[in-house]
């Protein structure tokens, strides 16, 4: 799966992209850290005795610095000048690896080197401006995530368990009702079952309360609208029942990051440049 997931992000940005897993990743089914093939670097390396230090563990340096504090994303230049970007993942604050995308070339950077012999290399990399980046950072995050949780899943699955079939029960009624406002005594009538041995018994298994999962549940069906959809704000809370425009902002940047309309424009940017 998340060779696939890798694959496909290269064939929409045509650059390459290569997860390194932290040192807490290191050994776990489904690594990708082999998957990365840049013609870039092997020509480079092949080419230029100078530049031989070009090597694909050149960024491994990052662990330390990520690892010790959450950071944001940023954009290097590898040892032939190529740009990359690298956005450092985690999970429940775990340092989890970092994804690096590139090299390409950024309108704005102009090359401060003279070896003109790969001058030829570096001009058949893609060209990336600002807007750009800020997409590829915006979407990468993302991947990255789905990339470390589909590791941590695959090292932990023979400890997985399946739900309660009153929590799968619940899931599903919740699933139904996006478009309405719920209640605990609602979802318990529903399921059979006292709402303090439903709350508590969902907390316990999906690990957070049974309203918090709705509005995630919503919040996932918001971003659809917002990327895919012209509706406005107040048309994406009237369809979803959310009882205010700005209580759904707070909500959707508690999980995105994003304010709705950024989120919006930075992810229809790199669907549709």
């Amino acid at each position: 799966m998340n060779i696939e997931i890798i694959e496909d992000f290269q064939r929409l940005l045509e650059v390459d992209v290569l997860f390194k897993p932290s040192p807490f990743l290191e050994g776990v089914n489904g690594t990708v850290d082999d998957v990365h093939s840049n013609s870039f670097c092997n020509k480079v390396k092949s080419n230029n005795s100078r530049l031989i230090n070009c090597r694909k563990d050149c960024f491994s340096d990052l662990h330390e610095k990520f690892k010790i504090k959450l950071h944001t994303s940023e954009m290097k230049s590898c040892h032939a000048q190529g740009q990359l970007i690298c956005i450092p993942i985690y999970f429940e604050n775990e340092y989890m690896g970092t994804l690096l995308i590139g090299p390409f070339q950024h309108m704005s950077r102009r090359l401060s080197h003279k070896i003109k012999e790969i001058d030829i290399f570096l001009k058949e990399l893609a060209v990336f401006d600002n807007q750009k980046c800020d997409s590829i950072k915006n979407v990468g995050q993302a991947i990255g995530e789905k990339v470390a949780i589909n590791m941590i899943e695959a090292q932990y699955s023979h400890l997985k368990k399946e739900l309660h079939p009153k929590v799968l029960a619940c899931q599903q009624y919740l699933k139904l009702k996006l478009n309405k406002n719920i209640t605990i005594e609602e979802v318990s009538n529903h399921i059979h079952m006292s709402e303090s041995r439903l709350m508590h018994l969902f907390k316990e298994e999906v690990g957070q309360s049974v309203i918090s999962y709705f509005n995630h549940l919503k919040l996932i069906e918001a971003e659809k609208y917002l990327i895919y959809t012209k509706f406005n704000i107040n048309k994406i809370c009237a369809l979803l029942n959310f009882k205010s425009p700005s209580y759904f902002g707070v909500l959707f940047k508690n999980k995105s990051g994003e304010t709705p309309l950024v989120f919006r424009k930075i992810n229809k940017k790199l669907i549709d440049p």
